[in-house]
């Protein structure tokens, strides 16, 4: 038997997975091959497996990963994108990433306090989960050091207001700075 707190929860995952996919792939893609950026992969990888997972497990919910909140969702994931991202730096971008994906644990741990007179099957995804998510957040906050031995980087805007060769000359004069 499900609890409505479960049910309600479940869309939340679902936009809360969507979130973490597109977050930590941009964060991946502006940093090139870089070990955050590999960190970040793999959560975005485990966010796209979830992600295949679930209606399986929302079956029951309908189309609850279908709401006006998956809209809402998607349109502060694209202000983010193309507004804050361009006021911020890359470090605290990815800062932000890394808070959402500490999100969803704190989701995935109240979904399952909520799944204990549930089905099996849903107490063993979301423990699965956790065994899988929580290393690979441990992963990317331990990346935060790569920020620190690469302050130019860091200083960057996470997606640069200017043209490419306007960040080269930021990037260069903030290096200079770090290294002053």
């Amino acid at each position: 038997m499900q609890t409505h707190l479960l049910q309600h929860l479940r869309g939340e995952l679902w936009q809360t997975e969507t979130s973490a996919a597109q977050h930590c792939r941009r964060e991946a893609a502006r940093l090139g091959d870089t070990a955050p950026a590999r960190a970040l992969s793999a959560a975005a990888q485990h966010a796209d497996d979830t992600l295949a997972t679930l209606p399986r497990l929302l079956q029951d919910v309908g189309s609850t990963h279908k709401t006006v909140g998956t809209a809402v969702g998607k349109f502060f994931s694209e202000l983010r994108d193309t507004l804050a991202d361009n006021l911020v730096t890359s470090e605290r971008s990815y800062r932000g990433t890394l808070l959402g994906l500490r999100h969803g644990v704190d989701l995935v741990r109240l979904m399952l306090a909520s799944a204990s007179h549930d089905s099996s099957d849903v107490r063993q995804f979301l423990e699965a989960w956790l065994a899988r998510r929580e290393p690979l957040i441990t992963e990317v906050a331990q990346q935060l050091s790569w920020f620190a031995e690469h302050q130019g980087q860091a200083l960057k805007h996470a997606r640069g207001l200017f043209g490419p060769g306007e960040r080269r000359k930021q990037a260069t004069a903030a290096e200079h700075r770090a290294q002053s």
